[in-house]
């Protein structure tokens, strides 16, 4: 009878410990997922900023190019 008791806390204690590995499981997940979509962001701005300064390039380039 104590060998069955000890046995069922062992299976509780790991039914606990799974759970626990799929909870962080989902937590790295949701991480990486925050971290992806935060490094699309960063590259999505920076490619907005490389536009704008070319457009001020051209700008200025039509500027200078004009005879006078």
């Amino acid at each position: 009878m104590v060998y069955v008791a000890h046995y069922e806390t062992l299976q509780d204690k790991l039914a606990q410990l799974k759970d626990a590995r799929d909870a962080l499981n989902v937590l790295r997940e949701e991480h990486r997922e925050k971290r992806r979509r935060e490094q699309e962001e960063l590259e999505r701005l920076r490619q907005i900023q490389m536009a704008q300064k070319l457009e001020v390039l051209r700008q200025k380039k039509q500027v200078s190019d004009t005879p006078v």
